[in-house]
């Protein structure tokens, strides 16, 4: 898994599995907000060992900016974390995520320890804003990829986390 500082603060990590699949990390004085999860367990949990061991801080919050597999399958990775979507996503995730993982299972025996786990808070519409240490998070909608999706800006760095709205294409 590839890792970079963007900012201060602010970590952005990219799958070297699965599609360039991008996640991110926001750390507090005394928590952090991981935005996206990686597509495998074990890239998951590398970046929570990062966080929790090199940043020295527990992840008080998962942002799901879609539904898709690669973007949520590692909730169940920050366990006592509250996951927070766009409302559309939380349906989907139950109604075509659990399906999902059930068939994906039998091809993949590294995914019997994932479990979906839906957001515990939502929104649908407007924004959202978090305040995490000296940064402002705004969740907003940024629909395209899937109808569900949400985008996530920090505002003083200006580092948007777009899921995959934005996705650079062959």
């Amino acid at each position: 898994m590839h890792r970079e500082r963007v900012s201060e603060n602010v970590f952005w990590f990219q799958s070297e599995v699965y599609a360039q699949v991008t996640a991110g990390v926001i750390v507090g004085p005394q928590w952090a907000v991981v935005i996206d999860t990686l597509a495998l367990p074990e890239e998951t949990l590398g970046m929570r060992e990062f966080i929790e061991h090199e940043l020295g801080v527990q992840v008080r919050y998962v942002i799901n900016t879609h539904y898709h597999a690669d973007h949520t399958w590692g909730n169940c990775f920050f366990p006592g974390a509250t996951v927070i979507s766009h409302a559309k996503c939380r349906e989907l995730l139950i109604e075509r995520g659990i399906p999902s993982l059930e068939a994906a299972r039998k091809q993949n025996p590294n995914l019997r320890q994932v479990k979906i786990v839906p957001a515990h808070l939502t929104f649908d519409s407007g924004e959202l804003t978090m305040r995490v240490g000296k940064k402002n998070l705004v969740f907003s909608q940024s629909f395209g990829h899937s109808d569900d999706g949400i985008s996530v800006l920090v505002e003083e760095d200006r580092v948007l986390f777009a899921g995959d709205a934005f996705m650079s294409l062959p």
